[in-house]
């Protein structure tokens, strides 16, 4: 229910998909963005091209380490967030 009353506020209509499982390469096939937390998913993105989110305030290992190759994107706050998503379905991540 907060995902869907985020995207709410986006002048646009966006599908989210959910996914642990087996389809992962055909979801990221099609993906326009992957918004990742704890996950492992960041190689597959990468291999598929797909623009990686994740959350600024979300601290893991290698963040800093990570932060200066440009893969992921990361959200300062859900307005950001917002705004990342925008971006990436307008293939400007």
């Amino acid at each position: 229910n907060r995902i869907k009353k985020l995207f709410n506020k986006l002048s646009f209509e966006i599908d989210v998909e959910y996914s642990q499982g087996d389809s992962l390469d055909e979801l990221l096939n099609v993906a326009l963005a992957a918004i990742l937390f704890h996950s492992t998913v960041f190689l597959d993105c990468v291999k598929h091209n797909v623009p990686i989110i994740s959350f600024n305030w979300h601290e893991f290992g290698f963040k800093n380490k990570i932060k200066k190759y440009g893969v992921f994107n990361f959200a300062e706050n859900l307005t950001n967030l917002n705004e990342l998503i925008t971006q990436a379905c307008r293939f400007e991540l």
